[in-house]
């Protein structure tokens, strides 16, 4: 099973939001070709368990890319050049860390 966020969704940002639906149908595209599933979920579910309490974009990003680098400080750079630790965060939510 694969795991993808919803995109987010804003008409007033219109080249972010088409570049993420882009993103998301080639990752179903590629998915659908070898049958392997995909379940949906939002940014709010995972972030509820990873970052409980954090409130506001920006102090969510800057949780996310501290928690991210407090588990896999090798990866600092890479996490840092991300400007959050939202995918790491995502994957392991799922896993149920």
């Amino acid at each position: 099973m694969q795991y993808a966020s919803i995109p987010f969704v804003n008409p007033a940002n219109f080249k972010s939001t088409q570049s993420a639906m882009r993103s998301l149908e080639s990752l179903v595209i590629a998915l659908e070709y070898y049958k392997i599933p995909i379940e949906y979920t939002t940014a709010t579910a995972w972030q509820k368990v990873m970052l409980k309490g954090v409130k506001g974009r920006e102090h969510l990003k800057k949780a996310s890319k501290e928690l991210a680098i407090k588990l896999y400080p090798s990866y600092e750079k890479e996490i840092i050049k991300e400007k959050d630790g939202d995918s790491i965060l995502m994957a392991l939510w799922r896993r149920g860390l």
